[in-house]
């Protein structure tokens, strides 16, 4: 049947009514065929096209993340080099709380940003570096259920969006300059040991990312290792000190002791 839509027209003519009208309601289906099949061809091509299309969307995307991910990385790692060689030439622990609390609340711009090392020995924990809108002294208080203490313990980073979560964890707000929303609180390790943690609080919900953490864990990283060296400092000139101070009173006393400063001794009560 397909084939008589290709006859000659001088046969088509020569044909009977019923042929010519079959053969024309064959024509006509063939036609409808290529018609359907040239639709399904384009409407296929339409999908293909829409799909190459959102396959190009979704790799660029995919680059521009991968993009921002890279420059994110290489931020993170200038402002860890600078941190490192700003920690590199201080020699006591004060030195290098300040550095590092200094740069965390510039980077984080956290309303409260603290610093707090455990005493193994007694068990407290001391406060070097606290900015609550200006630099605060804080009062060593005991390790206990808090949040510090918890990090401590654990070694593990904590991150909380609301005050709720807070709550949920045993925490106890005194005054509404304690209520803040958001916390991460990240240990400070240096060996197989936790010297304390490094905390940002913000009074806005949900304001730190798995990003913040990240950060705040190289930087708690390189000061762990500088605390630990500059405690090794701080105890060397300790122990120099008891050394020069024992060496200076042997020396007196054995002047002191001395047959010429007896003799000198004695002519002075003769006079």
């Amino acid at each position: 049947m397909g084939s008589w839509g290709r006859m000659p027209l001088e046969l088509l003519a020569e044909c009977p009514l019923w042929e010519k009208i079959d053969m024309q309601s064959s024509v006509e289906i063939d036609l409808a065929g290529r018609l359907e099949s040239a639709d399904r061809y384009i409407a296929e091509l339409e999908i293909a096209k829409a799909s190459a299309a959102t396959d190009l969307d979704r790799l660029s995307a995919e680059n521009k993340r991968l993009l921002q991910i890279g420059e994110q990385r290489a931020k993170e790692l200038a402002i860890l080099n600078s941190v490192g060689e700003a920690m590199a030439k201080a020699l006591n622990v004060k030195t290098v709380t300040r550095i590092v609390g200094d740069k965390v609340r510039e980077i984080f711009g956290a309303d409260i940003t603290e610093i707090l090392l455990r005493d193994e020995a007694s068990d407290m924990i001391t406060v070097p570096y606290s900015f609550y809108r200006d630099y605060l002294e804080v009062e060593p208080f005991e390790m206990g259920g808090g949040l510090t203490s918890k990090v401590i313990l654990s070694g593990k980073p904590l991150i909380l969006g609301t005050f709720e979560q807070a709550l949920g964890l045993g925490v106890i707000a005194l005054t509404e300059d304690e209520r803040a929303e958001s916390y991460i609180g990240v240990p400070i390790i240096a060996g197989d040991g936790t010297l304390g943690v490094v905390s940002v609080q913000s009074y806005q919900k949900n304001a730190f990312s798995e990003d913040h953490v990240r950060l705040l864990q190289g930087l708690s990283s390189s000061m762990g290792v500088a605390i630990a060296n500059a405690r090794l400092f701080d105890e060397t000139q300790r122990l120099l000190k008891v050394k020069t101070s024992v060496c200076s009173r042997s020396a007196s006393n054995a002047q002191r002791n001395s047959p010429s400063s007896t003799a000198s001794a004695r002519r002075w009560r003769r006079r």
